[in-house]
């Protein structure tokens, strides 16, 4: 694992200085208020919506013939699918931890399962909200342990995920501020309870190798099935209400946390647990149908968001900016990813680490001599 010897600071002092940020870092220099940059008629919003347990292979972008994802395949068809995107953990806090800060879970401490950040770490919705954003998450953005963790504007919402998008057609027609918007959505679905079968044959479906192929473990995934094609009809209706009440320019994300709670998938380091769907439409900036094979992860999210805002990306990060994908100019973007587990309470003691380029993965188990269990088989 790669080491690291910078030292966080405490969100006090940054909001003490508002100005450059120094304490162990090179340098964190803050953008400059939004005026000072780009007007902010001009700024994009930036909408997110995240499923939960969503792998990568179970939806028709990603070449599913068998799952019934029509949303997913509309805004793959109006923007760009990413074939390469990785996250920072496979389970749900560490993921999400990294994606909000742009650090490693090592580095902002967010490591086991529910584990809140450092409460010293620096955010950078702060530097969002710097340039002039409103920050606004519904539902499960963050890990439901510790929703509070992180200084969005407003928090709404069912910290295990919303089953509907009511809070968020509420919210977005009463909204009033004239602030360009960042607003990420979390669903609950597809994490297990999974819905009933609705629409699938267990019989028919095509299984993964990993899993043992029984009449139970067919029924399991057409349920799982199912929980996807709800994910995907709350994202028909979220994108519907975004097109009604956030006018201008917005670049739409689709992503998740990690992979599916089946065998090799959540919480283990194999690219079924740490692959995710990575999906952005931009009307007018990124070409319809496109596909981008380049290397990134979720930690890159934000410090992309920011320079997209015209911001300075902070340093001492580890996520990277992939504006110049989004943009054209670039091609490439990351050679390797790390990745880390850690467990989660005494379902999964089993803690691994994984660095992936893009024809590689190592592995390394840290306590090889241990039963290798999770939820599942607990």
């Amino acid at each position: 694992m790669q080491k690291h010897s910078m030292n966080q600071i405490p969100r006090r002092e940054f909001i003490k200085m508002s100005g450059a940020l120094g304490a162990g870092l090179a340098t964190w220099p803050l953008m400059g208020r939004a005026a000072d940059v780009v007007s902010k008629s001009a700024l994009p919003n930036f909408i997110g919506y995240m499923s939960d347990d969503h792998g990568l292979l179970f939806s028709e972008p990603y070449g599913n013939k068998e799952i019934h994802t029509p949303n997913l395949a509309m805004l793959a068809a109006e923007g760009m699918t990413f074939t390469n995107a990785f996250n920072a953990s496979p389970s749900c806090g560490p993921s999400r931890a990294a994606m909000l800060t742009g650090l490693w879970p090592a580095r902002n401490g967010s490591m086991p399962n529910h584990l809140a950040p450092k409460p010293e770490t620096t955010h950078l919705l702060d530097f969002l909200k710097e340039l002039g954003y409103e920050t606004v998450s519904i539902g499960k953005v963050s890990d439901a342990g510790f929703p509070n963790s992180f200084p969005w504007d407003t928090r709404l919402g069912n910290i295990n995920g919303e089953q509907d998008t009511v809070l968020a057609a509420k919210y977005l027609a009463e909204r009033k501020s004239t602030k360009p918007l960042c607003l990420f959505f979390g669903s609950h679905f597809p994490h297990v309870p999974w819905l009933a079968n609705e629409r699938y044959d267990p019989a028919a479906l095509k299984l993964p190798p990993t899993l043992v192929d029984t009449p139970v473990t067919r029924e399991q995934f057409a349920r799982y099935y199912t929980s996807i094609s709800k994910t995907d009809a709350l994202l028909g209706e979220y994108r519907a209400l975004v097109q009604k009440y956030v006018p201008g320019d917005s670049l739409f994300l689709y992503t998740t946390d990690h992979g599916a709670q089946l065998p090799f998938g959540k919480w283990d380091v194999y690219d079924a647990g740490t692959r995710v769907p990575f999906i952005a439409a931009w009307p007018g900036k990124l070409k319809p149908g496109s596909v981008n094979d380049a290397m990134i992860c979720l930690p890159d999210l934000l410090p992309t968001c920011i320079e997209l805002a015209g911001g300075k990306v902070p340093d001492g990060l580890d996520g990277k900016s992939f504006a110049g994908l989004l943009r054209g100019t670039d091609n490439t973007h990351r050679d390797h990813v790390f990745n880390a587990c850690w467990g989660d309470s005494d379902c999964n003691v089993y803690p691994s680490r994984s660095l992936r380029t893009r024809d590689w993965k190592y592995i390394r188990n840290l306590h090889p001599e241990f039963q290798h269990h999770t939820h599942i088989s607990r």
